[in-house]
């Protein structure tokens, strides 16, 4: 087989495989540890709440989720599992990230 067609098989393996991770953005409920030493965070969505388990042997998302708070919104994408999801990325989420709408009544125009 031709290489350029195999690098090009390979590059839409790995697209594929991140678009069927679980995507979810919330706030944290609950964060604990869980007995292996991973974290475990429950997300707020507004009708279920969503184990997210965050592994030890992800350094940085490890040490992204040992800093939040009960409270912080985060996105993670991960796997996705019976009853939660493994986190293969976390982000935190300020403020201004939320992407909530805010209704143009709220704003004055002066003309």
């Amino acid at each position: 087989m031709d290489n350029a067609l195999i690098k090009t098989l390979d590059k839409m393996a790995v697209q594929e495989k991140w678009i069927r991770k679980a995507r979810h953005k919330g706030e944290i409920i609950k964060k604990k540890p869980t007995k292996k030493g991973n974290i475990l965070l429950v997300i707020k969505k507004p009708m279920y709440d969503i184990n997210v388990v965050v592994p030890k042997n992800r350094e940085k998302e490890f040490e992204l989720a040992q800093n939040l708070k009960v409270g912080d919104s985060i996105s993670v994408i991960g796997e996705k599992k019976v009853n939660l999801v493994i986190c293969d990325r976390l982000k935190r989420i300020k403020d201004a990230e939320r992407g909530e709408q805010t209704k143009i009544s709220q704003f004055v125009f002066t003309i």
